[in-house]
């Protein structure tokens, strides 16, 4: 299978106390940023998120659970530049296998337009 181009594969390591997030494309590894939010607060904010989205009517709260993920997975790599200076157009986020809030969760494309 070959990667589209303008693509970027993110991979986040989650620890207890902290978030490894390493990103890669067809070049190999682009870079890598550590976030200090751990595994019980990141569950936290997938379940608040999630609880959201079964009450889409409170789009408010949609969006404030939204944003929060992104600003915890996506905004620290976006911020570095890396992103702009390659052209990135398509996310392509790595599931994280051991956390359970995450093991049932659907895949959210996200768009920064």
């Amino acid at each position: 299978m070959n990667a589209q181009p303008n693509t970027v594969l993110i991979y986040p390591l989650v620890l207890p106390d902290k978030i490894h997030l390493l990103w890669a494309s067809q070049g190999g590894v682009l870079s890598s940023i550590t976030c200090p939010i751990g595994e019980n607060q990141l569950n936290r904010m997938v379940k608040d998120f999630q609880d959201a989205l079964q009450s889409p009517s409170n789009l408010t709260s949609v969006k404030q659970q939204g944003k929060a993920l992104y600003d915890c997975l996506i905004k620290p790599l976006e911020e570095k530049g890396d992103w702009e200076k390659n052209k990135i157009q398509n996310l392509v986020i790595a599931p994280i296998a051991p956390s359970t809030t995450f093991r049932s969760a659907h895949c959210l494309m996200v768009s920064s337009s």
